[in-house]
Order: structure tokens, then C-alpha cells, then sequence
């Protein structure tokens, strides 16, 4: 469960004003590899015998035997299938999050509806991609800013007024009145509620094999 708590509040990054959406490649691989370490962290088994090895850390060996013990742990510490399961919702409800999601839920529970003006188009390159993202910069109407801009997917345009909801604080992007924030608190609750519970049969213990009864034969030993 904290592997996916872990995961989705880092995906929140991706709606927060103060980060660039040419950051978005790093936050992408931080949702994948923060889960994965705080579900699979075991130093005592992973690290412990490099640690009182007497071979040169990082050779091939000790990478194997690193892979060797992950499986061991994934598959000691949790259903198989299940665990699957857990990884695939995760990861959607970190996407959901990522993906305006978080930005949607906040200006739903304390947003203020307001009427902006255009700025000025703002133009950032991808990472990994010859193209641009661009995002639109707006004001209130008394000409202050409005923290963070609002994306603008491709064939999409901004027009020279938005009707947006904007977190009072600046804490994440504006988002569009017609997006309709509020219906994404309801598919923030499923997905990550989803994630949540089927972490409960992924971790749950697996029943001890029955012992192995000895019948004892008369004048000989135990069978």
C-alpha cells in the first residue's frame, strides 16, 4: 500500500505549477522506480551479502544474484498474479494523477472560477522529442498572473479569454471550466481505491503446506 501511495503522490508533481512539463520524462521514471523501491526494499537480503563478500562490488555476479533476490522477495512477499494486479492499477492511478488528474482534484475541492485573459503562449521543448509542448499563460482581470499555465494539446488552441478554475494558493495549474474537475475526484477515488485493495490479496500470507504425518511401525523405525 505505501508502494502505491508512493507512487501516485509523485505523480501529483506532474500538476504542480512550480514543475515544467519538460520535467515530465523524469517524473515518468520516478513513478516507476519510487513504488518499486519502497515495495521490494530489503537491505539485509539485497545489499547484506555484497556487504560481507569478499568480491569487488558491481561485478556481473553480485547483479545477478541482486535479480536473483528481488524475484525471491516478489514472489516471498506476495501472490504472484495479484501482485501483477497491484502493479498495473498502481501505475493507472498514478497516470490518472500524472495526467491533470491531480491538478482537476484540487481545483474541484477549493477552486475559484475565473474569467482570464491570454498572456502569452509559451512554448517548451519535450524531452526525448523534436517537438514542442505549448501552454498557455493567463492573467486575472486585473492583470496578475495566474501561476503555472494551462496545457494545450495538440489541435487544441487557447483562446484570448478561458473560463478557467484556479487554485487560490498557485499550488497547481489552472484547469478549464468545460473539463469538468470535479467528475476527476470521483475517478481519483476508484482508481487509486482500486490500487489500494488489491494490494490486501497481494501481500496476504500464503497458507503453510499441511505437515507430513509419521506413522510409526510396530518393531521398526519411523516412516
Amino acid at each position: 500500500m505505501a508502494a502505491v501511495v508512493a507512487g501516485w503522490l509523485v505523480a501529483a508533481l506532474g500538476g504542480l505549477a512550480v514543475v515544467p512539463y519538460s520535467a515530465f520524462a523524469y517524473v515518468f521514471v520516478a513513478v516507476l522506480a519510487v513504488p518499486t523501491l519502497v515495495a521490494f526494499w530489503d537491505p539485509e537480503r539485497l545489499f547484506g551479502r555484497r556487504w560481507g563478500s569478499d568480491s569487488p562490488p558491481g561485478n556481473a555476479a553480485d547483479h545477478e544474484a541482486d535479480v536473483g533476490v528481488l524475484v525471491q522477495i516478489a514472489l516471498g512477499r506476495y501472490r504472484p498474479v495479484w501482485l501483477i494486479v497491484t502493479m498495473a492499477l498502481g501505475l493507472a492511478a498514478a497516470m490518472v494523477n500524472m495526467v491533470g488528474g491531480f491538478a482537476a482534484t484540487v481545483v474541484a475541492i477549493d477552486g475559484e472560477p475565473v474569467h482570464a485573459t491570454r498572456v502569452r503562449l509559451e512554448r517548451t521543448k519535450r524531452l526525448r522529442d523534436p517537438g514542442y509542448h505549448v501552454e498557455c499563460v493567463l492573467a486575472r482581470p486585473d492583470g496578475t498572473r495566474i501561476p503555472g499555465g494551462l496545457p494545450v494539446p495538440d489541435g487544441d488552441t487557447c483562446g484570448e479569454t478561458e473560463d478557467v478554475i484556479v487554485d487560490p494558493h498557485g499550488l497547481v495549474d489552472p484547469v478549464r471550466q468545460r473539463d469538468d474537475p470535479a467528475g476527476s475526484v470521483g475517478v481519483q477515488v476508484l482508481a487509486l481505491g482500486a490500487a489500494l485493495l488489491s494490494c490486501v490479496p497481494a501481500a496476504r500470507p500464503r497458507p503453510s503446506p499441511p505437515a507430513r504425518k509419521t506413522v510409526r511401525r510396530r518393531g521398526g523405525r519411523a516412516g
